[in-house]
Formats: structure tokens, sequence, C-alpha cells
């Protein structure tokens, strides 16, 4: 009997040849070049009890070298050469418990089409890319098993509504009743499987209540056919006593309620960034005595934010941005500096290298700093280059963290500044003093992350724009996680998981810069969450499938598109006619003076016009004016 389910009778439905999967974004550069895709065999498989499955797996043979290989694991493939190797990752997707897919561009005729599928607990597997021909044998495939319907918000969404073929409605008393390859799967990952299982309840419950509310007919043909992208979106979305209003009259026996518009947003507009700065570009910018005037700096800001800096600046550059060098400081100034902070860190240094044994026994607090760092910097990036295997890098992170914890007691280590610190390392190349300044540099300006009521605090202003910026998905939202606690790893490490280490690397000197506003990190923030609104409310995911599914963006989410959107969500917001308070306070703009309605003088001269706007926030933020000249058009 154990033998039969561990080997269920496996029958190939169909199958399709040449089908690439796309390989994930590494969260760092490899020694050895990891192609874009894989091209392998996608098949329909019947498994006796498991149910009906897609899965792909790469064609070995192709993959081949003079000196490579592969080794089958459990769900991929590992291929390896001298220089070094990595993981192909196989598919495989339970059909009946597919929530929605996203085809990725535009369904041309003839051209070839991405698919990522998204299942019942938000995970988001590998994409998909097949021929024409495949993807429309695919789609009906699926429409002979599912009922689908393409989102009216996004056409590239289509949704999974219901199975077709029920005998009944899946009943929430036959979840003990499963067969022994789910108790199997629970005993080897119970976390897992019990955060599946809870998935499916919620799906089974909100199919439930879908047979209360039919879906609605037009022009005699079921609601959600694939072919129309003209549903009706009958829901009303649950209206917040916030926005309600009420109007009394004295003659009659009743009160008007009506509903507060919401913010007025003028259109966002398409923004463009730039190539980043170059070293002639940078060379320019320097005196003779090597200052960098003020007007100079934040001309600098500016090239920087639009475009990131050029990775052979990246060692100089980031001691500006960062505050190790000063900006006005001569070459000989500059020279001094570090003298003296060189000095100062090897003196903290010794400090904590010279506690003995025995003092160390009655000072409990260091003791446990000690072993979290050690801990900590062996699972680190151990992949990237840099720290791979016995790497002397290792050693001197330690020594970094353990300095750090001398300079600053009060925070001493906190879990996530070594993924804060191997970025500073790489780009300085292993000197200590340079990473060591720039890493306080870059604490100084986050610390707060660090601080749980502070980061709170943070996540309750993301939580405050979304309410202005998109008052539905804010609803949303709120009945599911209203406390954001998803997005809480982006801001502690600043989307040190969520990007490779390159995109990484650009993002962060985009906000050491300051531009366009206080607080762009939650700008970013939002145009991610922006971006998924879709997946998230359309697929009616709990926040346990809202957790998987943003954890599983890591890697795969557009840097420079997000920057995008993120700057054109703040022009979007100073166009607003009137900008709540709580918004201007978030992203640094003067609080307004409230004055009565009957002496308060017009618009236009108790307040500057946009483009005065413009200026003064080009001036705060110390710009000679390229915001001026920043050339957008309307979407």
């Amino acid at each position: 009997m154990n033998s039969e389910l561990e080997k269920p009778e496996v029958t190939v439905i169909k199958c399709w040849d040449a089908v690439n999967v796309l390989m994930p974004k590494l969260a760092h550069s490899a020694a050895i070049a990891v192609p874009e895709k894989v091209i392998g065999s996608l098949s329909v498989v019947s498994k006796e009890r498991l149910g009906t499955s897609l899965e792909w797996s790469p064609w070995k043979e192709a993959l081949l070298s003079e000196d490579g290989t592969y080794a089958e694991q459990v769900n991929c493939t590992m291929f390896s050469t001298k220089t070094g190797s990595y993981r192909i990752p196989h598919v495989s997707i339970d059909i009946e418990d597919v929530k929605c897919f996203k085809v990725h561009g535009d369904e041309v005729d003839g051209a070839p089409v991405r698919l990522t599928f998204i299942t019942n607990d938000g995970t988001s597997h590998s994409t998909l890319e097949l021929d024409d021909m495949g993807y429309q044998e695919l789609i009906a495939f699926l429409q002979e098993r599912l009922m689908i319907e393409r989102s009216v918000k996004d056409p590239h969404l289509c949704l999974v509504r219901d199975r077709r073929g029920r005998q009944r409605r899946q009943d929430l008393y036959d979840i003990p009743n499963q067969s022994a390859h789910f108790l199997q799967r629970f005993a080897k990952s119970p976390v897992t499987t019990a955060f599946l299982g809870l998935s499916k309840v919620h799906s089974m419950l909100m199919t439930a209540v879908d047979v209360l509310a039919p879906p609605m007919m037009e022009d005699g043909g079921p609601h959600g056919a694939m072919d129309t992208h003209r549903i009706p979106d009958f829901q009303l979305p649950p209206i917040s006593m916030n926005n309600l209003q009420t109007t009394s009259n004295d003659d009659q026996d009743f009160e008007v309620i009506s509903i507060k518009p919401p913010l007025e947003l003028p259109p966002r507009h398409t923004v463009h960034r730039r190539a980043p700065l170059t070293a002639t570009e940078w060379k320019s910018f320097f005196d003779s005595e090597g200052r960098i005037t003020d007007e100079h700096a934040a001309e600098v800001k500016d090239i920087v934010f639009r475009g990131g800096v050029d990775v052979s600046l990246r060692k100089e550059v980031w001691k500006y941005l960062l505050g190790y060098y000063d900006w006005n400081a001569t070459m000989e100034e500059r020279r001094g500096k570090r003298e003296l902070l060189a000095a100062d860190y090897y003196r903290m240094k010794s400090q904590w290298s010279t506690i003995s044994p025995e003092q160390e026994k009655r000072f409990s607090i260091w003791r446990e700093r000690k072993d979290l760092i050690e801990k900590d910097v062996h699972r680190t990036d151990r992949n990237h280059p840099f720290f791979e295997g016995k790497s002397a890098a290792l050693k001197v992170m330690n020594e970094l963290l353990m300095t750090y914890c001398m300079l600053n007691f009060d925070l001493g280590y906190v879990q996530g500044m070594s993924d804060l610190l191997t970025p500073v390392m790489v780009i300085m190349e292993g000197d200590e003093v340079d990473t060591f300044w720039t890493f306080c540099g870059l604490m100084d300006s986050i610390t707060h992350n660090f601080d749980m009521e502070k980061l709170m605090k943070e996540l309750d202003h993301l939580s405050t724009l979304m309410k202005y910026l998109d008052p539905s998905l804010k609803r949303y939202i709120d009945a599911n996680d209203p406390k954001l606690y998803f997005c809480f790893r982006w801001l502690l490490v600043h989307f040190k998981r969520e990007f490779s280490f390159e995109d990484v690397m650009r993002l962060w000197e985009v906000l050491w810069t300051g531009r366009p506003c206080k607080n762009f990190h939650l700008l970013v923030a939002y145009a991610i969450l922006d971006t998924e609104k879709n997946t998230l409310v359309e697929n009616k995911f709990s926040s346990t499938e809202i957790l998987r599914h943003i954890n599983d963006l890591a890697m795969t989410i557009n840097l420079e598109k997000t920057l995008e959107l993120a700057e054109s969500i703040y022009l979007q917001l100073i166009g607003a006619e009137e900008l709540p308070s709580s918004i201007r306070k978030i992203i640094g703009l003067p609080i307004r003076q409230e004055s009565s309605s009957e002496n308060s003088p017009s618009r236009s001269s108790r307040e500057p016009s946009k483009a005065t706007e413009s200026q003064r926030l080009n001036k705060t933020a110390g710009s000679p004016g390229a915001f001026e000249d920043h050339v957008f058009e309307s979407s």
C-alpha cells in the first residue's frame, strides 16, 4: 500500500515541446552566465489520487556543454560547470489549485506568449513561454476544466471563478477526509501545508458567497467568457463611515446622507529616466581644489535621482551621498578627515577585541550581540562571489558589525544590519575604514527602521498614502492586513531582499539623494502595491495569500518602471488642488494655515500655482531647477 502511494499511476494527457521557463533573477552576480530562459517540455499529467497538474521540466541535453553536468534534485535540476552552478526550477501546478494567471505582453498572433500561474495560497510559479499555437491549445484545455474570466480592470489578468463538471461543491466537512498524500505532505512540511489548507478554506467560503450572487449575464452569454473585455463590475465596494457626511433639512424629517468625494487627483504622467552619472560629468563638478559647490552638489543629486551612478564611480560618490565626505571639502580636508576617522575606527575596534573571556562572562548583552552577529555573518549573501566559501570578507563583516556596536551602544546589533552592510562592503572593495564610515552614514539615515514603534509609524504613513491614492485598495487591505505586515520586510532592510544586488544598489543611491521629496521610499512601496492591486483584489486574496504573493515578487519587480511610477505618483500628489495635511506632512510639504471660507481669499491668491510650487520644492530640496526642466507627458 505504501509503495503504491509513493508511486501513483501517471498518465500524460497532453504535451507541448519547446516550452521555455524564464529563469528567476539572481540576487547577485554569478561567476557562471545564467540564461534568461531554459527550454523544456510542458505536460498535462494525471496522477492517481493526486489529480491533474501542469508539469514542466528542462531538456537536459540542451543544457550540456563540454564541461557541464546536471543533477536531478527535488523540484529542480542543478546545472554545473567548472566556473559555477545554477538551479533550474521545475514547474508543477495542480490545475484544481489555480487561482489566476497573468498573460504578459500583447497577445499578437504568431508571437510567443508568457504565462505566470498563481495558485490559491498566493504562490507565483515560474513564468512559461509558449508559441502561439501552444498557448491557444493550453487555454482551450484549461477552459474545458475551469471557468475563466478576464479581468475588466487588467486585460492581462485571467481569473478562475470555478471548476467545471463538479458533481457538488466541496464541503467544509470534507477537509478531514483527505487522502493519504495530504497527510504525507503535512508530515513533511506542516506550516506550508497548513497555510495551503487555510487558503483553500478561504476559497471555498468565497465560492459559497458567489452562489448567493450568481454571475450576471451579458448578451445572452455567461459572465466572464475569455473572449470579452466587457464584464460588468457589479459588486459595490464597502463604504467607510469616514467617507459619509450628513446634511440636515429643517423642513423634512430626514437627513440626506451623501458620500464625500475622494481626493481629486490629476492624471498621472509618464516620466523619463536617464543614463547613470558618468565619470566625465562627475569630474566636471569639482573645482581646482577638489570642492563641489552646493549648487553642483544639488545637480549631482538630480542626476543620481534620475539615473543612478555608474558602477565605476560608486566607491567615491556613495561617500558623498552618505555624508562620509563633505561636498564642499577640499581634497586635503578630505584626506585629513579620513585619517582621523581611521584612527577612531581602529580605537573602537581595539575596545571590543580586547574584552577578556572573564569580562565577557559578566557582560550578557555583549555576548548576545556577539552570538547574533556570528550567526548572521555566516548566512548573509553567502552565494555572492564576494562572500562565498571561506572568504576573508566574512571575518571583516564580523569585525565591522562588532565595531558598530561600540559606536552605537544603544542600538547595538539588530538582525537586518548585515543585509545593509554587504552592498557597501562590495562597493568599497573590502576597505575597512571606508566601509565602516559609509555604512554608518547609511545607518544614520535609516536607524529608525530598527525601532519597532517608528517602523510601525512608517507602515501607518504608507496606509495613509493608500487611503487617499486608492481608497478601494485601502479598504481591501484593511479587511485582510490593516497593519501592512506584508510590507514589513520592504521597509526594515530598504527593499534589500526584493531586488537583485545591482538593482538594490541603484535603488538605494536614488533614495539617498532625498529627491524628489521626503519619504520617497514609501511612494516606491505604494507603486509596487499599485502594480499588484488587481491580482490581490480580484483574486480575493486573504492575508496569508497576500503575504505569500508579495514575498514571491522578490527578484521579479522591474526597478526602472517602479521608480518611474513612484515619481509619477509624487507629481500627481503635488498637482492636486487640495492636498490633505497628513499627506503634505508625509512627503515633506509645508502645512498650510486653515482659514474660514468667508474671509479666505481665492486659491490663486493664498497658495502658489503648480509651477511656483514646483520651483519652491526644487529650492527646498537644493535643486537648481532640474525638476522644472523635466519633461513629462500625459499617459
